[in-house]
């Protein structure tokens, strides 16, 4: 990629009077840039607007980096800084990334009169990225993603937000990274890691946290159900900026078999109270399994399914309803729910404890009896402003998967789909990373958003490291591929680079646009060709060589 660094010139304190008389800003971009080693171009507006009189043009850059802005008023002698809206006319014709860092992106101005920002805060939304932190950090960031950014018009963004089309799960209490999940944007994906009675370990967690963090998932669930859950939790928030979202209901659960000896005695002060504490503490998005109540509850009984419930959570709470014959709290005190999700912006994910736990079961009454329960309290979500997601069935066969996503979409007034799988043959226990991922890219097609990954381990044991790796992986080239399939220009972007990498015999750059960066590496130092250009499958017999070379005679 080849980056351009204009310098609309900073005060920043300190970087003036430092040779060779270069900010701050543009010295530390550049020096991330090296160490990728990009092809890294600067040039001051001085420059620049002299060059722009003879058509310079932007578009031989993938990039361009932005750099303006102002703490304090003066006059200067030997230049003349950039304001904002000069740089957005300049590039307003450019069609690669633009990038704005500087004073300017965060509280202060471009104008000359000491910082002030005037009109200027609309005129940020032309830019792609503003690094409103650290330019160098926002910039690595970016890098280590691949530049995984959403290309969409911020305003189109504001307007599927406002009609809950779009959710990005932000608790006021974190400091969590945005991410979008909706329509028009990636397709993203899930991690869940957590404990279990039989296997609790902190630091194995925080391990799986770090592959979360570095194989570029979009978010964490923590599903823990062993050891002390709040620490847990904490550990794991304090090793990601990642959105984490739990299910409540486990800790209720817990909570209620210490007071009571039994889950199904859990009360509705447990069940609050533990919602309340998670989202002090952070959360960013709880699934919370409102749709089960007492008429859905019978109508399971009266179909002939299999598996039954294969939620925990939404056993926790069918177990509770048939017991004591009482209605689930969660849908009974649904706005009290709200109250508390409000108060903290934590985005409700309505959970799928119907959700058929074979493909035997897939799209049968009680699931989708639960889904218009859904789709109603969907409604009631928007009319509160609490932000809300609904989730889908994990078993279906891969002609049922399209049916699945449109009645989602449908009864749920196009809420964002949040997907588990779905796994599209029960017959392959220890590849499930596979049976999911196959599933998961046909229902992302079709219209769902967010994909839960699911791991060789799923139906077998508690996941280790490797398994999260393999799983997050499989789930990401499934989100990859649908995003392709849709005409998503940032998922084609890098079909393209990767394309024109392989036709220039570029390895690193190959490595570099991978999924997964280090297995192919490894791969091929495993059983080099004698050709460097070249793969030891074809050496030198390789087809792009072989009409490279007849096309030079």
């Amino acid at each position: 990629m080849k980056f351009l660094i204009l310098d609309g010139y900073t005060d920043e304190p300190a970087g003036l009077g430092v040779p060779p008389y270069i900010g701050t800003y543009p010295r530390y971009t550049a020096g991330v840039l090296y160490n990728y080693n990009y092809d890294v171009h600067y040039i001051t507006i001085d420059r620049l607007r002299e060059e722009i009189k003879k058509g310079f043009n932007f578009n031989k850059f993938d990039v361009v980096i932005a750099i303006c802005g102002f703490h304090t008023p003066g006059k200067y002698l030997n230049a003349n800084p950039a304001t904002l809206r000069e740089i957005v006319s300049i590039l307003y014709d450019f069609k690669g990334l633009k990038i704005l860092g500087g004073p300017v992106a965060t509280k202060f101005g471009s104008s000359m009169e000491g910082g002030k920002i005037k009109d200027e805060e609309k005129l940020k939304y032309f830019f792609d990225v503003v690094a409103s932190g650290d330019l160098e950090i926002v910039l690595s960031d970016l890098i280590e993603n691949n530049f995984s950014i959403e290309k969409i018009n911020p305003e189109k963004l504001r307007k599927l937000i406002a009609k809950g089309y779009v959710v990005i799960p932000k608790n006021i209490h974190r400091n969590t990274k945005p991410v979008g999940i909706g329509d028009n944007l990636r397709t993203k994906v899930n991690v869940n890691i957590g404990t279990s009675p039989d296997c609790v370990d902190i630091d194995m967690e925080i391990r799986k946290t770090k592959i979360a963090n570095k194989y570029g998932a979009d978010a964490i669930m923590d599903l823990s159900t062993g050891g002390d859950l709040p620490e847990i939790r904490k550990a794991i928030m304090e090793n990601t900026d990642l959105p984490i979202g739990t299910v409540p209901m486990y800790e209720i659960g817990v909570e209620s078999r210490k007071k009571y000896g039994r889950v199904i005695d859990m009360d509705e002060d447990i069940i609050f109270n533990v919602i309340e504490r998670q989202a002090k503490e952070g959360v960013d998005f709880m699934t919370l399994h409102c749709g089960i109540t007492k008429n859905s509850v019978e109508s399971l009984k009266n179909d002939k399914r299999i598996m039954g419930v294969v939620s925990r959570g939404g056993a926790f709470l069918t177990a509770y309803i048939m017991h004591h014959n009482k209605e689930n709290p969660l849908y009974e005190q649904f706005d009290y729910l709200l109250e508390i999700l409000k108060e903290h912006d934590v985005t409700l994910s309505l959970g799928d404890g119907m959700r058929p736990g074979c493909l035997c079961d897939n799209t049968d009454r009680p699931q989708i009896h639960e889904l218009i329960i859904l789709g109603e309290l969907v409604d009631r979500c928007r009319e509160a402003g609490v932000q809300v997601m609904v989730e889908g069935p994990g078993h279906v066969p891969l002609n049922n998967v399209e049916t699945n996503m449109r009645i989602q979409k449908s009864l749920c007034k196009n809420a964002p789909f949040y997907v588990l799988g779905p796994i599209v043959t029960d017959l392959a226990p220890g590849y499930d990373h596979i049976t999911s991922a196959i599933g998961g890219a046909l229902a992302a097609y079709c219209g769902a958003n967010f994909l839960c990954y699911v791991t060789p381990a799923e139906h077998l044991r508690l996941m280790d490291e490797n398994d999260v790796k393999e799983g997050l992986i499989a789930s990401k080239i499934a989100a990859q591929a649908a995003d392709v399939a849709r005409g998503n220009p940032m998922a084609w972007e890098k079909e393209k680079e990767m394309a024109i990498a392989r036709k220039n015999h570029d390895w690193e750059k190959q490595f570099e646009l991978s999924i997964d960066k280090e297995k192919p590496r490894k791969m091929r130092e495993e059983l080099p060709s004698a050709d460097e250009k070249a793969c030891s499958v074809c050496g030198e017999f390789c087809a792009l060589l072989m009409v490279e070379e007849a096309g030079k005679r």
